[in-house]
């Protein structure tokens, strides 16, 4: 009964039109495992128009990568694999994650950069051999648009030296996947997974030529655009490093639509700058990212040229419509999340993290959140539960019900947000303890001296469960604990900062660290357990 009840707590949000078109998908995959549908596909001749490549390269590809893959070793979402080059098996024991990235050939970007174009053309000669026509996992719509983005990226480069043989069997295949991709759009699930479909294809369009093809796409693309980023210019999946996906995007349809002189302005500047902005929000002075929602904290290189192409203004000191706001003082700052986990209908990539913090001094995060690891996993539940965040547990239960992989059930349905003290205090509070007859709000202060927060409870519920707020600190951060109520935390440079409670008991204990897709660090957590229905604690500085 449980399990049927979080089953249909989750059915409650999602569309009846997404669930048809799912249901719709599963009985058209059987007729593609068909020989029919491989005969067709084998039956369409090359169309004689020549294909045009645009040439779109926004992030340039790593050539020390490149490097590796000629050697045999392929970095797939963040573990290092010795394939082989061709891989003896594109199909390898990995997560699903990692096979999907092997079939996205965006290492096709690396091969450039290393100037290994011979190598290339062996690789995608011997992928055309086992999958050139339909295969369930590796022609699933989302990497299918990826690799279709890639071929068209770089097809240009890869073809300048080709056979006649290889170039006929490269545009052939590419043809049958656009096909392929326009009847498999992902309307189900949305979200990220429909933009790199529709982008995919408007790209495909610009290179067939197909003016029909290029309208469709751009009209469904911009009406999707519309529906997930939000007026603040935040992706609705509240996460930065889809958002920064997104984003590039955005900015590489737009630089093909203006190299095929088909437009790219107007509306395309307008929503560049408005994402861009808000990615300038999520970007931490490291330069890295916050790590809210899936994600990780990327290569800093790539995230501030993102910002710089998309002409975006300053960062704003907040988000409302996603509900993140970030607070600064000095060398002190901090973002706190007090809005929805994600898009009702789809929030895959949502974790519990309802009015969690991230913290910095200067350079330095202080109080992370744990981050996200791998999306098939064993500790997958636990990175996006709350307990892996910098915020309040009851009961020993999340605030929102995540689980399986990327499913939600019960969630926060009213969040509050307001600044105080002249924007260097904010209030947020949220109902996902509603279950419980509890209500959580946070309080928090910012000044250079350092950082106070209130975390109050109240309701019918307030006394009957264990209360815990948890602090997660960055690998780098030493502590020591000074009685039951005080720790010093000592970071790499900069002043040493003094936390201290009141309202709870303090005990440090051990936490772990994800910065990047399955890379996993240990570190070291403050745990406060309420005495009652407050806490009041802060980081100031002390030395």
């Amino acid at each position: 009964m449980k399990n049927l009840g979080r089953l249909l707590r989750t059915l409650w949000y999602v569309p009846p039109q997404a669930v048809l078109w799912r249901l719709w998908a599963r009985l058209r995959r059987r007729y593609y495992t068909s020989p029919f549908y491989n005969l067709r596909a084998l039956a369409s001749p090359t169309a004689a128009t020549p294909l045009h490549y645009p040439g779109i390269a926004l992030i340039p590809g790593q050539e020390g990568r490149g490097a590796a893959i000629a050697a045999g070793r392929w970095l797939l979402a963040g573990q290092e694999f010795p394939l082989g080059a061709p891989p003896r098996s594109w199909l390898p024991k990995a997560q699903p994650l990692q096979v999907f990235e092997l079939h996205y050939h965006e290492w096709l970007a690396d091969l450039a950069a290393a100037n290994k174009p011979a190598l290339a053309r062996q690789l995608l000669a011997d992928w055309l051999l086992q999958f050139a026509h339909y295969h369930p996992i590796v022609w699933h719509p989302y990497p299918l648009s990826l690799r279709i983005v890639a071929w068209l990226t770089y097809g240009r480069w890869l073809l300048a030296e080709a056979e006649p043989d290889f170039k006929e069997a490269f545009e052939q295949a590419l043809r049958a996947q656009l096909m392929h991709l326009r009847r498999n759009c992902e309307y189900d699930l949305g979200g990220n997974h429909l933009i790199k479909n529709l982008k995919a294809l408007l790209l495909g369009g610009l290179a067939l030529p197909d003016g029909a093809l290029v309208l469709w796409a751009e009209d469904r693309l911009l009406r999707a655009l519309a529906h997930q980023v939000l007026p603040d210019g935040a992706h609705d999946e509240r996460s930065p490093h889809y958002h920064a996906q997104v984003l590039q995007d955005v900015l590489e349809v737009r630089a093909a639509l203006r190299g095929s002189g088909a437009g790219g302005g107007g509306v395309w500047d307008t929503l560049a700058i408005r994402m861009g902005e808000a990615l300038a929000f999520y970007t931490y002075p490291d330069g890295g990212l916050g790590l809210w929602n899936d994600g990780e904290v990327g290569d800093a290189v790539r995230v501030a040229r993102l910002v710089q192409e998309s002409g975006a203004g300053a960062a704003p000191s907040a988000l409302p419509d996603a509900g993140y706001v970030r607070l600064a003082a000095a060398a002190l700052g901090l973002v706190l999340d007090a809005g929805k986990v994600g898009p009702d209908e789809n929030p895959g990539h949502a974790h519990a993290d309802t009015l969690a913090l991230e913290f910095w001094c200067g350079p330095q995060r202080v109080v992370v959140n744990s981050g996200t690891l791998a999306y098939q996993h064993p500790l997958r539940g636990f990175f996006r539960s709350t307990a892996a965040h910098a915020t309040l547990e009851l009961g020993g239960q999340s605030s929102a019900e995540v689980w399986a992989e990327h499913r939600v059930g019960r969630r926060p349905q009213q969040t509050g947000l307001a600044m105080i003290e002249d924007g260097q205090g904010v209030r947020a509070w949220h109902d996902g303890y509603r279950h419980l007859g509890v209500k959580h709000t946070r309080t928090l202060g910012l000044t250079a001296a350092g950082l106070t927060g209130t975390d109050a409870l109240e309701g019918r519920g307030v006394g009957k469960a264990r209360a815990l707020v948890r602090f997660p600190l960055h690998p780098a951060v030493q502590v020591k604990p000074v009685g039951d109520d005080k720790a010093l935390l000592t970071l790499p440079s900069g002043p040493t900062l003094l936390f201290t409670c009141e309202g709870g008991v303090l005990n440090l204990q051990p936490a772990r660290y994800t910065p990047q897709f399955n890379t996993l660090q240990p570190t070291q957590q403050l745990v406060v357990r309420l005495r009652g229905k407050e806490l009041r604690w802060s980081f100031m500085v002390h030395a």
